[in-house]
């Protein structure tokens, strides 16, 4: 159990901040594909001058030579039969739309790995949260123990969008064929309430005498590594669409699964091995409650090639994918807008 399971409770999984933790782009994978992506932007030589355009200076006047400047324009931008042929390393950042259906991992009812009424019951923080409420006058006098406290209802869950970034490589024949390996990494958070009422139906003072309201949060890291094949259609100036078909292997880690009753929050992760947690329970280090799950994907693209050849796509992939979430490993579809740049004829080693 490491400082921060500590500082949460002194058994494990007590209360702490419910927040959406810290931001995507504060990973040490972003940043590093931030800095790539500077480097070889810079080495495109988007400010170097063309060598073939040239001023014409006499002693009598001077002016643009037209011409020339026309003819390396011409040359530098594609004809809408021209291929690229080789390797390309791409840079990409977009949103996912993940299926709700495996936010309910984090939901919270009593078949899951992580429990509500597990916590609200337990001797070491249900009467933490009878006190809240009682302070809070959002329960009466008729309810006198937290045992006498009950759920309801649980809401469902939802995922919010979500940044995804990635990196990758794609071959092209020369011919528009070619193959792509690419890897992206996402933080999800998942969202919810449930309805905090009594066991005798009485006694509770909100929402018309019925529930308290309560929130719900679930934090994962999702990688994803896709490999497939790519179709280009060439269109006139320097426009493309094309098609990606492929397989994906993912990997899914659970960061945290907390409520919040009463204005504070308490931690529902199962350190406990499936018991009550009590004063004289013995709290485990927690184990990762993703794993690694696998499906395909599909994409449809248009893209803009610039005078370098490198290449600005607007992609839309559909994934058919099984997460592996304990109880929620089943497929379902997810959804990537996706802003790409690719370097065009990237070599790994300069010969």
């Amino acid at each position: 159990m490491n400082d921060k399971d500590r500082d949460r409770c002194s058994d494990g999984a007590g209360p702490s901040d419910l927040d959406d933790g810290p931001s995507c782009c504060s990973s040490p994978l972003v940043r590093y594909i931030l800095i790539v992506f500077i480097l070889l932007l810079s080495s495109q030589g988007w400010s170097k001058t063309d060598p073939d355009v040239s001023f014409c200076l006499n002693s009598n006047d001077r002016q643009w030579s037209m011409s020339q400047l026309n003819d390396s324009y011409s040359r530098r931008v594609p004809t809408s039969t021209h291929y690229q042929y080789g390797l390309s390393l791409s840079l990409d950042a977009g949103i996912l739309l993940a299926s709700d259906c495996h936010a309910n991992f984090y939901q919270g009812i009593e078949s899951n790995v992580n429990s509500i009424y597990r916590i609200m019951h337990s001797e070491a923080f249900g009467m933490q949260m009878w006190n809240d409420l009682t302070t809070l006058n959002l329960i009466g006098s008729d309810i006198t123990n937290y045992q006498q406290l009950s759920i309801d209802e649980y809401g469902e869950m939802s995922y919010r969008m979500a940044l995804q970034v990635g990196m990758g490589f794609r071959y092209d024949y020369g011919n528009g064929w070619g193959w792509i390996i690419r890897m992206d990494y996402a933080k999800l958070t998942a969202v919810g309430v449930f309805m905090l009422n009594a066991t005798n139906g009485t006694g509770i003072l909100t929402n018309q005498d019925r529930w308290v309201r309560c929130g719900i949060v679930g934090q994962e890291k999702r990688i994803n590594i896709d490999l497939g094949i790519s179709r280009k259609f060439k269109m006139q100036n320097g426009l493309d669409w094309g098609l990606e078909l492929g397989g994906q292997v993912n990997n899914t880690e659970v960061l945290a699964n907390d409520i919040e009753v009463a204005g504070r929050t308490y931690s529902i992760l199962d350190i406990w091995n499936g018991q009550f947690p009590s004063a004289s329970s013995y709290a485990y280090d927690y184990i990762n409650q993703g794993g690694i799950g696998y499906g395909a994907f599909a994409t449809l693209n248009w893209g803009y090639t610039l005078p370098s050849y490198s290449t600005l796509t607007l992609a839309y992939t559909l994934y058919y994918n099984r997460i592996n979430l304990e109880g929620y490993e089943m497929f379902a579809p997810q959804h990537v807008i996706t802003l790409r740049f690719d370097f065009d004829g990237f070599k790994l080693f300069d010969s």
